[in-house]
């Protein structure tokens, strides 16, 4: 039987104007430490926005956190873009 990958718990994220996001890991096999895809929460004008990218290879977590990142960030920017 294989062991279980030590599976970091979701992150908090906050934009550098603030806004805050979270990202969560979607896991494949139990024993693969680096997830399958991501899920990026923003809450906007009361409403949670969610952003999820599955069936993704990626080679570690801290591969996985900086494209969750990368998400939010993008996420947020259009978001919360001001309108001129």
């Amino acid at each position: 039987m294989s062991e279980m990958a030590e599976r970091p718990c979701s992150v908090d994220y906050t934009h550098q104007n603030g806004i805050k996001a979270r990202i969560d890991f979607i896991w494949g096999a139990p024993d693969d430490p680096a997830p399958s895809g991501i899920c990026v929460t923003v809450n906007f004008a009361n409403e949670n926005i969610r952003l999820i990218r599955e069936n993704t290879v990626y080679k570690s977590f801290e591969e996985a956190m900086k494209q969750g990142i990368r998400l939010a960030e993008g996420v947020i920017d259009v978001l919360f873009e001001p309108l001129d």
